[in-house]
């Protein structure tokens, strides 16, 4: 008798370490995948941006919209200079993109999203985007 008890409190403590293991595991992929920082950001104000209405330099904004043309690349830096046209709209939005070193850069007809802030001068700055599918 003292022989299965123990083969239980085995059994127990195997399944036990099993599911304490599972349950920290998705614990770390849902904080792993909840990373997306694009879509809590608002969405830029085309209109208000284009009407010369007042934004705040630095706030961060998002853009999800197709490279419709590439229209300066810096040899030296991995600076682009980009016209961005907005999925909901028919206008093109130059933006800066100057991403992290080692990051890929932007092609015409990609679709991207796009984390921007409005510059000193009024530029879009973009230093952070990922390929939108």
């Amino acid at each position: 008798m003292a022989r299965k008890r123990t083969n239980l409190i085995k059994v127990g403590g195997i399944l036990a370490g099993f599911f304490t293991v599972l349950a920290a595991a998705g614990v770390a992929l849902f904080f792993f995948l909840k990373d997306d920082t694009f879509s809590e950001l608002p969405s830029f104000p085309v209109d208000s941006y284009l009407g010369g209405g007042n934004l705040w330099s630095y706030d961060e904004y998002r853009i999800s919209g197709r490279v419709d043309n590439v229209i300066y690349r810096s040899r030296a830096s991995n600076r682009t200079v980009a016209s961005i046209q907005p999925l909901d709209s028919k206008v093109r939005l130059p933006v800066v993109i100057e991403p992290e070193p080692g990051a890929k850069g932007v092609q015409i007809e990609q679709v991207l999203e796009l984390k921007v802030t409005l510059g000193p001068d009024g530029e879009l700055l973009c230093r952070e985007f990922k390929t939108r599918k």
